[in-house]
């Protein structure tokens, strides 16, 4: 049973003028009013594009809730779908669910707490030759109430004369991501930061099966689908069971990271688009009510809309039909499949992000980081000096002294004692004596900074060799810090639960924390996203 709290109502008319009702208090539910002709399937559909799913009442308080704030809006006269159906082979009606599938209650059931509500002699699942499957709300004067009735999928073209009165409800509830997200002062570090720490928060929104949050089933882009300069940021749920996958879209305004609303496409179908700016938003081909649609993302207002574009019948090798006047468009979309136009949108999973940094990720949408920092030295002289790289168990070990400038001296040293000790009693060293510089300073958060390896040198290069007092050295790269330019720079105090688990096994050690994993840091750590290699200081 749902817990009501407070309700949130907005009425939303189909030609893009939007009216906002006043909230009786934040928090809680939200509902939408959406003024549409459209059919209960596109209704269904396009409420799932909004982030939320076709309202279901499960409570009469909640029921009656909503009606006393369309009566407040002056929206009564109109007819209103809602989330319930049936299966054309059965009787009972149920709550739909964002997979679409039936469960719970029978809604016209005697002992359902609804029974009451429909109109009499309803539901009656057939209208002369009209086959009635789907639920509305709306006030039927000569019962003097609101009333719950059976219709056809698409009302306007049985009775052309409620063109103009249809309407649909979308329910946003508290699993809907309507939160505003990491605050920064550039859209760079709020990207990254929810990205690369935060990670995906939204995972408990999906169709099917509980998706978890893991390196390989989510992957993130960037688009600017209004050409206002600051790209939106789109989440691609890859491990979607459902046609209509979740893949998210997020906005920077207002200083913050916030939802914007959910671009269904079927399982793995890349995101296309055109290099214009009359065309700014994304192609992306859906499965909608049966049929295969290609559909079209922009923003509009700030609000994400959508445009139909074609659908195709029956099966997705049918005869394709045009679903938009716009004729750009449509051109813009046969440029697309004809392969003379058109880009695919890139997505990267979290993993590639760590491994590739987040400047390059950036860089791959013709971006560049904001807030680079060629001065160093007020973020390292409130780190440890000396950082080391070892797995505890053996004779290898690395270290580095880290000095406020960037600049580094280090050492690594490995031992095989048992190599050729007829020429080398002693046994044989790999050894490297070597310094460098790290530059491009760049905060990612509170608790992590990125930073580019600009230089490294060697005392004796690389295969270099020499006999020391009975022992074989042999000069080798510096391990850890050699093989990769991108690294990270975690401060104590950073949560372990949004560390890359590549990072974390070598932290776990330094904090010798196998067992009891502590929430946050205890120690300073360097990255070296390339090789994995992590390394723990402290003071």
């Amino acid at each position: 049973m749902k817990r009501l709290t407070a309700w949130i109502l907005t009425l939303v008319l189909a030609a893009g003028c939007l009216q906002s009702i006043p909230a009786q208090e934040s928090g809680g539910h939200t509902y939408r009013l959406v003024i549409s002709d459209c059919t209960w399937s596109e209704a269904f559909q396009e409420a799932l594009n909004a982030g939320g799913y076709l309202a279901r009442f499960e409570t009469r308080e909640e029921y009656q809730t909503v009606l006393q704030q369309i009566n407040d809006s002056g929206a009564s006269g109109y007819m209103f779908r809602v989330g319930g159906r049936r299966d054309p082979d059965s009787a009972s009606y149920y709550w739909a669910d964002r997979g679409n599938a039936l469960s719970g209650d029978v809604l016209n059931s005697p002992s359902y707490w609804g029974y009451s509500e429909w109109m009499q002699g309803e539901p009656s699942f057939q209208d002369g030759d009209i086959t009635e499957c789907f639920m509305d709300i709306y006030y039927f004067s000569k019962e003097g109430r609101w009333v719950w009735n059976d219709v056809p999928d698409d009302i306007v073209s049985v009775v052309p004369n409620y063109s103009g009165r249809l309407a649909y409800i979308i329910e946003f509830d508290n699993t809907t991501p309507q939160s505003v997200q990491p605050s920064a002062g550039s859209w760079q570090d709020a990207y990254s930061s929810f990205i690369l720490n935060q990670k995906y928060l939204n995972s408990g929104q999906q169709f099917g099966d509980e998706i978890e949050s893991t390196y390989d089933n989510i992957s993130f882009a960037l688009h600017d689908l209004n050409t206002d300069g600051t790209p939106e940021l789109v989440i691609f749920n890859g491990n979607g069971v459902y046609a209509g996958s979740v893949n998210y879209l997020y906005q920077y305004t207002g200083g913050s990271v916030k939802y914007t609303g959910i671009m269904p496409g079927a399982n793995y179908n890349p995101y296309y688009y055109i290099e214009s700016e009359t065309i700014p938003g994304l192609f992306v081909s859906g499965a909608h009510t049966g049929s295969y649609w290609t559909d079209y993302y922009f923003m509009e207002n700030g609000v994400l809309a959508s445009e139909q574009v074609v659908s195709t019948q029956d099966s997705v090798d049918g005869p394709e039909l045009s679903r938009t006047g716009n004729t750009a468009l449509y051109n813009a979309y046969l440029a697309i499949k004809s392969e003379t136009d058109g880009n695919m949108l890139p997505f990267y999973t979290l993993s590639e992000i760590n491994k590739m940094g987040w400047a390059t990720f950036i860089e791959q949408y013709g971006y560049s980081q904001a807030g680079s920092h060629s001065d160093p030295s007020s973020l390292l002289s409130s780190v440890p000096d000396e950082f080391y790289f070892s797995s505890g168990a053996g004779g290898w070990g690395s270290g580095i002294t880290l000095h406020d400038d960037g600049t580094f001296t280090g050492s690594y040293h490995d031992s095989d004692m048992g190599s050729d000790i007829e020429h080398y009693p002693g046994g044989t060293m790999y050894v490297a004596s070597f310094n460098g510089k790290f530059t491009d300073f760049q905060k990612v958060d509170d608790y992590t900074w990125t930073m580019r390896l600009e230089s490294l040198n060697y005392d004796n290069q690389p295969g270099q060799d020499w006999e020391e007092n009975g022992v074989h050295n042999i000069a080798s790269e510096a391990y850890g810090i050699a093989g990769g330019d991108q690294f990270y720079l975690y401060l104590q105090g950073h949560p372990t639960s949004t560390l890359p688990e590549e990072y974390l096994n070598w932290a776990k050690m330094y904090m010798n924390a196998y067992d009891n994993l502590p929430s946050t840091l205890t120690v300073y750590g360097i990255y070296n996203v390339a090789e994995q290699a992590g390394f723990g200081g402290s003071w």
